[in-house]
């Protein structure tokens, strides 16, 4: 069941006066325009984002339900724990989910 991914064929936008966006010239480099859904720096960017913030509001949440409902300091840490494996894995799913789109799109394209 070994099936070997085939790498998406880019296609090049024309511009006006026949050359392509990735051959224009911008301040001596070469600037390539990648489709938004291959765009790789993008999406960890955003899921390093997204990761992050879930982790800090789901420990805080933590943290002020540990401080509400527990008085011993070990359950107070257990409860920050909590919510920080909570931010964690629903930044984890989320992400995953926008790797994944992509192959999912793609392999519906090529049939």
């Amino acid at each position: 069941m070994t099936e070997q991914r085939k790498a998406p064929k880019l296609r090049r936008i024309k511009s006006e006066r026949g050359k392509s966006i990735s051959e224009k010239k911008n301040m001596g480099e070469k600037k390539e325009i990648v489709p938004r859904e291959y765009d790789v720096n993008a999406k960890w960017d955003a899921c390093i984002d997204l990761t992050t913030r879930r982790f800090v509001y789901s420990s805080l949440g933590g943290a002020f339900a540990g401080l509400l409902f527990f008085r011993s300091p070990v359950t107070r840490w257990a409860s920050i724990a909590f919510g920080a494996g909570i931010g964690i894995g629903s930044a984890y799913t989320d992400c995953s989910r926008a790797f994944d789109a992509d192959t999912s799109v793609s392999q519906a394209a090529e049939e």
